[in-house]
């Protein structure tokens, strides 16, 4: 769809409405995010593993999958064995009231 169409569909009420919505929905966005970012709590996620890095980076290997054909990746960065998954968002669950818990990579088998 063309700007001419568009216009045929919306009238310049209807434009100016659409676009003053999408400009503050984006300036409220934003200082959600820097809020987050630059207030007196860091906002970051990982307080554990490998903060030396400016990025942590695994990989992780077919053969890594278990024997039940599922491997646990850790998304609450509190696990022991990370990048795999220990149970830990079990207790941050608990203490934060958070629902973070591990992404599960399954492998089906060829029948």
């Amino acid at each position: 769809m063309d700007v001419n169409e568009l216009k045929t569909l919306l009238s310049n009420e209807d434009l100016v409405m659409g676009l003053a919505t999408g400009l503050v929905s984006g300036v409220t966005l934003s200082l959600i995010f820097l809020k987050a970012c630059f207030s007196g709590s860091s906002g970051r996620v990982n307080k554990a593993v490998e903060l030396s890095k400016p990025k942590v980076v695994d990989s992780l290997d077919m053969e890594d999958i278990a024997a039940d054909g599922m491997l646990k990746v850790c998304r609450c960065w509190k696990s022991k064995t990370f990048p795999l998954c220990d149970g830990s968002h079990v207790q941050h669950n608990k203490e934060c009231g958070d629902n973070v818990g591990p992404a599960l990579v399954t492998h089906k088998k060829k029948q």
